[in-house]
């Protein structure tokens, strides 16, 4: 396959990127730009060493896609700190990442609730004594479409609910629904993370992410969406074909202004199953949707894993299926 160095793209992934912007219908070097724009890289295109908890595999590049009945969006995830132990550096490549990314993608009115966002989840200052734990940060862009996004988890494993709640009350001028599904979540599962994301003003929401301990009735978590029959539906063919309650993250996204719940999704981690059983989970969800996805060639010709399939459903009730990849 060939590289890209031509792009100032880590040769690495780059057959991600031509099967990104092969979905995308995007310039190669858009992908190329973007990919950079996400993994905070300026000076090197060389792919930092180190191991992302992005992708099972340590990959810290993503390729999502997500498809609804009338469109397709593509997007670039990277990890731009996993590289980094120094919270001080870590700190700052998360924000030069973010920043890029921002104007990469159009989202000027990201910028200023991300940053505050960050400043949760990567400490400036020394390392907390003791802590097991540094902390992620994922960065995001859109192909082709403005917006950007950045998910985190805190440098703690203990506490996190309320580090989660304290962001919401500061970030958002209505959040009583996302605090209530965090007290929620608190007491039942474990919370993976939270984010932000969007593109123009009028158009942020806010993420919460969290992962069953065991099995819990999705009535527990009282959230209406997720009891749709297709979410329902999806879950319970994913325990019953072997995975554990553990392989599911739910998340849910709320409107920052008024704290509206706008969408819900569930993700599978696919790390224990097959690539083709994916593919054809893919080809059933699509034909159930009545969409389909143009270049999927794209996805073996590429040699590129399955990190994740979901399903989501938003206010309106339009349906959605995503499908998370990764370089092998």
């Amino acid at each position: 396959m060939e590289s890209l160095p031509s792009l100032e793209a880590p040769p690495a992934v780059a057959p991600l990127l031509h099967a990104a912007a092969d979905f995308a219908q995007v310039a190669p070097a858009v992908a190329g730009k973007a990919a950079r724009a996400v993994l905070g890289l300026t000076g090197s295109c060389v792919m930092p060493e180190g191991r992302s908890q992005l992708n099972w595999n340590g990959s810290p590049l993503q390729l999502l896609i997500s498809l609804r009945e009338d469109r397709a969006t593509i997007r670039l995830l990277g990890d731009p700190i996993h590289d980094l132990t120094d919270p001080v550096a870590r700190y700052e490549t998360g924000r030069k990442a973010l920043r890029a990314a921002s104007a990469f993608a159009d989202a000027p009115a990201l910028r200023a609730a991300a940053e505050s966002t960050l400043e949760l989840a990567v400490s400036r200052g020394p390392a907390t004594p003791g802590a097991c734990h540094l902390g992620s940060v994922f960065v995001g862009v859109a192909l082709g479409a403005p917006g950007a996004a950045l998910y985190l988890s805190p440098a703690t494993r203990i506490g996190r609910c309320e580090v989660a709640r304290d962001w919401v009350a500061g970030i958002s001028p209505a959040p009583d629904a996302a605090a209530a599904l965090l007290a929620r979540v608190a007491t039942r599962c474990f919370l993976v993370g939270f984010g932000i994301e969007g593109g123009l003003p009028g158009s942020l929401r806010m993420k919460v992410y969290w992962r069953m301990t065991g099995h819990v009735s999705l009535h527990d978590f009282g959230v209406p969406l997720l009891l749709d029959s297709d979410m329902a539906g999806f879950v319970d063919w994913v325990l019953a074909g072997g995975s554990s309650p553990e392989a599911l993250i739910f998340s849910a996204a709320f409107d920052l202004v008024t704290g509206t719940l706008r969408d819900v999704k569930v993700d599978a981690s696919w790390h224990d199953r097959s690539f083709d059983e994916g593919l054809a989970l893919l080809d059933s969800r699509l034909a159930a949707l009545g969409a389909r996805l143009a270049q999927k060639e794209s996805i073996r010709d590429h040699d590129l894993g399955i990190a994740c399939i979901g399903a989501g459903i938003d206010a309106a009730g339009g349906r959605r299926i995503n499908a998370y990849l990764f370089q092998t």
